[in-house]
């Protein structure tokens, strides 16, 4: 921050720290900010709004490209209401067309607030549509007018301006300006042709609970690297968001799960400048992240494991209930048609089921003596003959059985 209510000393180091430190980026300023500064090392001048006057602006965009051999930029974000004033005010007729026909135009009224008009010169740099550098050239009747005021294409300018390149579809690029003596960067890496993100497996990547979570843990970190750089006398000018690079947040988080050891760690921080002297910490804090993520997906997951079987058992309680309540109705449906054929038919009698058999204990039993066979109704038998008086019994041919008669003749 540049303003004019820090004091001198201050701000007089911030202008040291753009030219010496690569680290210092972006200075955010009041309008102190254009009076008078000589720094060659600035590159770039954004103003948000613009300004009241053609040469208050000239004046801001003047503090970059001091160095004629650099390539600078300077950029106006202004609103849309901005332009439409500057057309309304170029479209409106002249003073004495206006108190001619004043008598024809209705009063304002008292509560409308009276528009400050705008510098001529501003609205005819709003309105220009072919070359803003032949316009400013125009309104200060730069030298000489037949070259300044053509387009940067046909008065062969290094660098064309915005309407230029648009309407001949050039790209301009800004290479990057020389690091100062003693000042390397470290080796580059290729960005991965892949998003990381997209590359991990399912589980090792962060949900957004889990991602905002962790993101606050490092931002935390790299508020007491502040502190400490600080309370150290060191570092008193760097911007706040240079002790821990949101960069290096971002790079941890995309694979935050997969950081499982110290080396792994160290290839991430190949650009932050307190690496050497933080890096333990940090992944102690990396480390407490993982086992903490992990120990709540597994408590999850046991819990959700819980609730699914509890839905299921209540889900066959109510199949079987349902079944049941099936079963019941079925039988009163029967009854019920029973009940029914009996009243149709008082006579008949429906017939009952046959009783089920009972089933019995089985009893002890013992070895006992067998009873005495009890004696038979039948007449006692005869002795048996003899061989003799059978003989005799075949020797008379008279003999008549109690079958048949033999006679002989």
């Amino acid at each position: 921050m540049y303003h004019s209510l820090r004091s001198t000393s201050e701000n007089e180091e911030i202008l040291r720290l753009l030219d010496e430190d690569p680290e210092c980026q972006v200075v955010i300023a009041t309008i102190a900010f254009a009076n008078g500064l000589n720094v060659k090392s600035l590159l770039d001048s954004i103003s948000l709004g613009f300004p009241d006057t053609v040469d208050q602006l000239w004046q801001e965009k003047g503090r970059v490209g001091r160095d004629p051999e650099t390539s600078a930029r300077g950029v106006v974000l202004f609103q849309p209401s901005a332009l439409v004033a500057a057309q309304k005010q170029l479209e409106a007729p002249s003073t004495a067309d206006s108190s001619a026909t004043k008598h024809t135009k209705a009063p304002k009224s008292k509560s409308q607030p009276k528009s400050k008009p705008l510098e001529h010169a501003k609205a005819l740099l709003l309105t220009e549509t072919e070359c803003y550098n032949s316009a400013i050239n125009r309104i200060y009747q730069n030298p000489p007018l037949e070259t300044s005021t053509l387009d940067c294409i046909a008065a062969g300018r290094r660098l064309p301006c915005s309407l230029c390149a648009a309407r001949n579809d050039l790209l301009l690029t800004f290479s990057a300006p020389p690091l100062p003596c003693g000042v390397e960067l470290p080796p580059f890496v290729h960005p991965p042709t892949a998003d990381p993100i997209a590359a991990l497996e399912k589980k090792l990547r962060l949900t957004k609970k889990e991602h905002q979570h962790a993101e606050s843990v490092l931002k935390e970190f790299g508020e007491v690297v502040r502190r400490a750089e600080r309370t150290l006398g060191t570092h008193q000018h760097r911007p706040k968001s240079s002790f821990f690079p949101t960069s290096v947040i971002r790079s941890i988080l995309n694979v935050l799960l997969t950081l499982d050891s110290l080396d792994k760690v160290e290839c991430l921080l190949t650009s932050w400048i307190f690496a050497k002297g933080y890096q333990v910490r940090l992944y102690a804090h990396i480390h407490a992240l993982r086992a903490a993520i992990t120990s709540q997906r597994e408590t999850a997951r046991l819990e959700r494991n819980a609730k699914q079987r509890a839905t299921r058992q209540k889900k066959k309680k109510r199949y079987k209930s349902e079944s049941e309540e099936e079963s019941e109705s079925d039988a009163d449906e029967e009854s019920s048609s029973e009940e029914e054929a009996v009243d149709k038919h008082p006579r008949s009698s429906p017939i009952p089921p046959p009783p089920k058999r009972a089933r019995r204990v089985l009893r002890e039993v013992t070895n006992k003596e067998r009873p005495a066979p009890r004696p038979a109704n039948k007449a006692a038998r005869a002795g048996l003959q003899s061989a003799a008086q059978v003989a005799e019994s075949y020797a008379n041919p008279y003999r008549t059985t109690s079958r048949r008669r033999v006679t002989r003749d």
